[in-house]
């Protein structure tokens, strides 16, 4: 490669040109073609120092070009596209006067809603004053239904038995023929383990399991009779009865007995109750013996439809049923072959509990 210098015209600026092998001199080979060497003007090329570098590739501009210019450009305006403009006070007011509508509105809604606020506090603490009192009024009748019980349990006389028993006067001489051949054991009450009500002819009775000091247990039928006065269910507690089961199935007692048994419906029909569409059958027992009677009933009559319902209400039409206690009025047959079988007069009451006075008693 060959660097021309070119002669320089007046009007041209001096330049350097690559030549090719064509554009080559006739004397740039010497002879047999081999290459002749011509001196040129030697040619520097000057490396820029570290100012001029920075020269070039900063501008300064000039104090004056910079007081030239007509509008002096805000950088915050380039930078977030938006200049920061203080709103108008107008705006200021605006808010105040939402706020201070806001303030009346809230004020005038808590001074009308003042007596229903005022009505719902007193309704509040009528309820809580309410269930004190109805708190304190369980306590109190729980007390005195422990007082009743542990009267009755403790007693050591027929006398301070009769302070807790239902219908002392009546059982008065029922007690005291029954302790002949018994003796009063007092126990001591330690706690009421389950209670229970106990819905007779819309009057207050409750079933009571007791668990004493010794560990034992007593159920017990209680009435309240009063706010804080409760009485003991003596009969149903022993299951009294006018006569030993014993006795009265040797004896054959003709005369109608109030009797505490056990029920449940059989299907025996034999001798004189053969008719099982003209009677109704009944197994009876009574607590603490094996020996059964089968009483009857006829259909269709007022003892019937109660006796119906109460087994009914009971389930024990149900497989697997249990006998329920129930107090009967009963008497066997006279003149009658049947040595088990007895007539159904009446029903006295569901379970053991008398629940009224007989009508002998209740008159006087």
């Amino acid at each position: 490669m060959w660097i021309r210098k070119k002669e320089a015209s007046d009007s041209d600026d001096p330049k350097l040109r690559v030549l090719d092998k064509q554009d080559r001199p006739a004397d740039a080979t010497v002879g047999g073609g081999q290459p002749k060497v011509r001196v040129c003007q030697p040619v520097e090329v000057l490396k820029p120092d570290n100012e001029a570098r920075l020269d070039a590739k900063t501008y300064k501009p000039d104090v004056v070009d910079i007081l030239d210019q007509k509008e002096v450009v805000n950088s915050e305006e380039q930078w977030g596209g938006a200049t920061l403009r203080v709103p108008p006070i107008g705006w200021f007011v605006l808010v105040g006067l939402v706020l201070l509508s806001l303030s009346v509105w809230v004020v005038m809604v808590l001074w009308k809603a003042q007596p229903e606020l005022e009505t719902i506090v007193r309704e509040k603490q009528d309820l809580e004053r309410e269930r004190a009192e109805e708190l304190g009024a369980v306590k109190n009748t729980l007390a005195a239904m422990e007082r009743a019980v542990q009267g009755y349990l403790s007693a050591t006389t027929v006398d301070e038995m009769l302070a807790h028993v239902r219908h002392a006067s009546r059982v008065r001489p029922l007690m005291e023929e029954y302790y002949q051949t018994r003796k009063i054991t007092p126990v001591e009450f330690e706690r009421f383990d389950r209670t229970l009500s106990l819905g007779l002819e819309s009057m207050s009775f409750m079933t009571a399991e007791v668990i004493l000091r010794d560990g034992g247990k007593r159920a017990l039928v209680i009435e309240q009779i009063g706010p804080e006065e409760f009485v003991v269910d003596w009969e149903s507690e022993v299951c009294y009865q006018p006569i030993e089961w014993k006795t009265y199935l040797e004896e054959k007692v003709t005369t109608p007995m109030d009797m505490r048994v056990y029920i449940i419906p059989d299907n025996f029909y034999a001798y004189e109750f053969r008719n099982e569409k003209k009677f109704d059958c009944y197994r009876l027992v009574a607590k603490g013996h094996d020996d059964h009677l089968f009483g009857f009933v006829r259909k269709g009559s007022e003892v019937a439809s109660k006796l119906n319902r109460y087994i009914e209400i009971n389930g024990l039409l149900d497989q697997g049923a249990v006998a329920q206690p129930l107090m009967l009025k009963i008497r066997f047959p006279a003149d009658s072959v049947a040595k088990k079988c007895v007539w159904i007069d009446e029903m006295i009451a569901p379970r053991w509990v008398r629940v009224e006075l007989p009508e002998e008693e209740s008159s006087q």
